[in-house]
């Protein structure tokens, strides 16, 4: 909502002269809008936060892309390589109890594209909606 994207402007610092991260958190779909040529289908809209929230870059796993983020011991999944592969195979990476939640990282991955050395805590919030919980990875790379 607008009210809502004001709220976290304000919480983030955006009228001030250093914001906190990230800083651009309030314009994904205006973003989707401008590089995919508009849209005014509220299930694209959807469609586009779905994949967005969930999918891997150009792909999404079913089940797998179901799975909530969380690192630290809770993190208890891998894939196979993602990227010019024909399959991808979901792995447990470690003995999962029964009834325990299945978790993904969105950073912490083996083929993440090297985000666990610049992509945190602030980077998911702007990408996926939500602050993660502990453990937390912040970057302030420029200072």
């Amino acid at each position: 909502s607008e009210a809502g994207k004001k709220l976290l402007e304000n919480v983030l610092g955006y009228h001030e002269e250093d914001p906190l991260p990230p800083t651009e958190a309030t314009s994904l779909l205006e973003d989707y809008n401008e590089m995919c040529n508009g849209f005014d289908d509220p299930m694209e809209e959807f469609a586009a936060l779905l994949i967005w929230q969930r999918g891997w870059d150009s792909l999404m796993i079913p089940v797998y892309d179901m799975l909530n983020h969380r690192n630290g011991h809770w993190f208890n999944t891998k894939c196979s390589q993602m990227y010019n592969v024909e399959s991808i195979k979901v792995y447990a990476s470690r003995d999962i109890k029964a009834g325990e939640e299945l978790h993904g990282s969105y950073n912490m991955c083996e083929d993440c594209e090297l985000r666990m050395h610049s992509y945190g805590t602030p980077d998911i919030l702007g990408d996926y909606g939500f602050v993660e919980r502990v453990p937390q990875r912040w970057f302030f790379e420029e200072y």
